[in-house]
């Protein structure tokens, strides 16, 4: 699955993009990253959650998992490299600031 462009404004006479269909599981093992596979297992238990008939056990352990791999996501969103692939640059901090 590609990365994501900053949203932007649709031109005069340009046609919006078309949706991405999301990977399944499967499909995000055999041809996508790391990340592709999490955010695919993520909408997966997603979906499991949504079941109304689901056993509460159940419940509990997707619900923790679901949080984890959306933390997971999160961290990788954060850490990834610049978009031309060079290293994001730290940004001033003042700790006197806090």
């Amino acid at each position: 699955m590609a990365s994501k462009s900053p949203l932007r404004a649709v031109q005069p006479g340009e046609a919006p993009p078309v949706p991405v269909r999301p990977m399944s599981v499967t499909e995000a093992v055999e041809t996508g990253t790391v990340r592709d596979q999490f955010v695919a297992m993520r909408t997966r238990i997603a979906k499991a959650i949504d079941d109304p008939n689901i056993r509460g056990a159940d419940l509990a352990a997707l619900t923790r998992r679901l949080h984890e791999l959306g933390r997971e996501v999160i961290q990788m969103d954060a850490t990834r490299k610049g978009s031309d692939g060079d290293d994001v640059e730290d940004e001033a901090w003042d700790a006197s600031a806090i």
